[in-house]
């Protein structure tokens, strides 16, 4: 019974609320909005919708979508918007259709096009007077929607663009995609900012951006380095910031206790004199160029010269960088090192790494240089602003990368040079040529390699180099035959004669007519190359053959050529007073020269 009443009063309850309920009322179908537009990069707008029944939103265009799509009653959707793909404006129509009667309102859709344009994420750059060669770069982010191309201004060589930067990917239309450009930069070496203004041009010319970026890069100061013996210090210490040196200098100590510098003293006045004197054409242009304040500048040419010559007291006369790593040329610091007579640059741990490698711009300025080492440095060529250097006497380029010979060293260019040594330049060592494919061996290869046309260039430029007193070429890759007596010939050389004679020749050598080869070479290595065939006259019996100690420094060849010939001579005496067995031999050297007998012993 008790039930019965439960239920009862549950059903009244459920009349009673039921006859509270308004019905709803028509409501307009409709919405609050009848047209949208957009920006280019898109996006989402929401729309109001009144309806009293089922409705469903509809869009033909791919580039429009509406969420939620359907709805019963009133309610909201969003309009969702992609990013343009096109420079113009483009239109579509979102429909919103009633179920039960098929009545539809519209609402009209705009969207604007892309406008060309180059936006950058860093308008200005700073960068440090120096950083290492693996630091001195900077990235900017460029936002584009047209191919452009990077702009450096004409004066500002020290800023580069990186090899490693990609063309920017448009693969989406005209929609906006972000491209990394990575600049490189070289430390400076002048106490002054450095400022850049860096532009992105459309590649296409014709084209109408509403907004262009560019960058502004500065570059820091550099430490001024004064011609003095503080300059010097500094410019010591810069290089060997700059390569890197794994023992550097104490600065705490007296510059001339650092080891591997030596500086010029009181004492060496005359030798100061020389060197001023030998350099005397650019120290003039120099002055030429000084303040107007400056009281140097109202001295006369000698006085002028003294001036500078004790000025010199004090600096650097010899510097010697030792153990170091670095992929750049010689650092910009050395070209204030103006005193220097003698300069040195040896074993770089990434010689052998380095593909191509020059001694660089700021070497050129050291005119006044007269001996000069870069060795195992990783060199492959000589800059051409080199030739400056007319005071060079000697040169070391040895255990280097070189392939051919630097076109730039010649008589003409170094007039007062006689002394080279380019001995060691294998990149790595393979002993059968004929048996590789392998490239970039270095060892002057390019020269002697069979099938070139260029040997005969090769020998006719060093044996016609008649000051030379010092050549050593060993270890390196020459092949083939050394020139004979006819093939000298035909380069130029004439033979000696009775006017060479003096106090040194006998009457037996100038009977022989040999071709006068390097008459004044003392020190000629050719070993450990790839050469055969016969040795000439002009080396077997040249007056100074005994000097070159031959056993060691030009019979012993190894290897193969690049024809799988054997690197070895078949006329090799059995010693300096044995020809014996010497086709068409005029008697040992000794027989030829005896006087040479008392030098040996």
């Amino acid at each position: 019974m008790k039930t019965y009443r439960t239920i009862l009063l549950s059903l009244a309850m459920a009349f009673a609320v039921s006859a509270c309920v308004t019905p709803e009322a028509d409501v307009p179908f409709g919405t609050g909005e009848s047209d949208l537009t957009f920006e280019a990069v898109g996006g989402r707008k929401t729309i109001s919708v009144s309806s009293d029944g089922e409705w469903v939103a509809s869009s033909g265009e791919p580039w429009i979508t509406i969420s939620p799509a359907n709805g019963r009653g009133s309610g909201h959707c969003d309009v969702i918007i992609d990013s343009s793909l096109v420079l113009d404006n483009r239109t579509g129509v979102v429909n919103i259709r009633k179920i039960a009667d098929d009545e539809v309102v519209s609402i009209n859709v705009t969207q604007a096009g892309f406008d060309y344009s180059i936006t950058v994420d860093k308008p200005e750059i700073s960068i440090p007077e120096f950083d290492v060669l693996d630091k001195r770069y900077f990235d900017v982010k460029v936002k584009s929607n047209i191919p452009f191309d990077v702009k450096l201004p004409d004066n500002a060589s020290w800023l580069t663009l990186d090899r490693s930067n990609k063309e920017l990917e448009l693969d989406r239309g005209v929609r906006p995609r972000e491209v990394r450009v990575r600049f490189r930069w070289n430390v400076s070496s002048v106490p002054q900012e450095r400022i850049a203004e860096v532009q992105f041009i459309p590649k296409d010319q014709s084209a109408s951006l509403v907004r262009q970026d560019f960058i502004t890069v500065v570059q820091g100061p550099a430490e001024e380095i004064t011609q003095d013996r503080r300059g010097d210090s500094l410019a010591v210490l810069g290089a060997c910031r700059s390569v890197a040196v794994w023992t550097e200098f104490d600065s705490s100590l007296p510059m001339d206790r650092w080891e591997g510098i030596s500086l010029w003293r009181e004492e060496n006045m005359d030798d100061i004199r020389a060197l001023v004197a030998s350099d005397r054409e650019h120290l003039l242009a120099e002055r030429a160029e000084l303040d107007d304040t400056d009281p140097l500048k109202s001295l006369g040419d000698e006085d002028y010269l003294e001036a500078k010559a004790q000025s010199y007291v004090g600096r650097v006369r010899k510097a010697s960088f030792l153990m170091f790593t670095t992929r750049e040329p010689l650092p910009q610091e050395v070209q204030y090192l103006r005193a220097a007579e003698s300069l040195i640059f040896m074993s770089n741990a990434n010689t052998f790494l380095i593909k191509s490698l020059s001694t660089g711009e700021y070497l050129n300025n050291l005119t006044q240089l007269r001996r000069l080492t870069v060795s195992a440095y990783g060199l492959s060529e000589l800059h051409s602003g080199i030739t400056a250097l007319k005071n060079l006497e000697y040169v070391n380029f040895s255990s280097n990368n070189f392939q051919a010979w630097p076109g730039v060293l010649t008589p003409q260019n170094f007039p007062k040079l006689h002394s080279i040594v380019l001995n060691a330049n294998q990149r790595r060592v393979i002993y059968d040529l004929s048996n590789t494919s392998d490239k970039d061996l270095g060892g002057f290869i390019d020269n002697t390699n069979p099938g070139m046309d260029n040997a005969n260039v090769f020998w006719k430029r060093i044996l016609t180099w008649e000051k030379l007193d010092t050549l050593m070429m060993s270890v390196n890759y020459l092949q083939g035959t050394v020139p004979s007596d006819a093939a000298v010939r035909n380069m130029g050389i004439r033979d000696y004669t009775s006017a060479d004679r003096g106090d040194s020749l006998t009457v037996d050598f100038i009977n022989l007519q040999l071709p006068r080869v390097l008459p004044n070479i003392k020190r000629f290595a050719f070993n450990y190359n790839r050469l055969n065939g016969e040795l000439p006259m002009w080396i077997l019996y040249h007056p100074n053959f005994n000097y070159w100690l031959p056993d060691s420094f030009i019979f012993n060849q190894e290897g193969t050529d690049k024809n799988g010939v054997k690197a070895e001579f078949s006329n090799v005496p059995i010693s300096l007073g044995n020809y014996s067995n010497v086709p068409g031999n005029h008697g040992s050297y000794y027989d030829i020269h005896p006087y040479k007998l008392d030098d040996n012993k």
